[in-house]
């Protein structure tokens, strides 16, 4: 599960594990450099992206809604 995919700035306090969907135009010093649809964790004060295959399912906390790793990005 993710805690959103619509947060556009990048926490400046996460706990490890935190998992975000990166929405267009997120900023902040990892997060502004990487690409829309993202998937990315808080680990050790830092952040990675986390791969996702294509057909992989996400719970998106935020929203109460469920979306999937398409070629294209994600798709409800």
């Amino acid at each position: 599960a993710v805690l959103s995919r619509e947060v556009d700035v990048q926490p400046a306090e996460a706990s490890d594990g935190d998992l975000y969907i990166l929405p267009a135009g997120a900023t902040g010093a990892a997060w502004g450099g990487w690409d829309e649809g993202d998937l990315v964790r808080a680990e050790s004060g830092g952040w990675v992206r986390v791969p996702m295959p294509v057909g992989a399912l996400v719970l998106v906390r935020d929203r109460d809604e469920v979306v999937a790793r398409a070629s294209t990005g994600w798709t409800s």
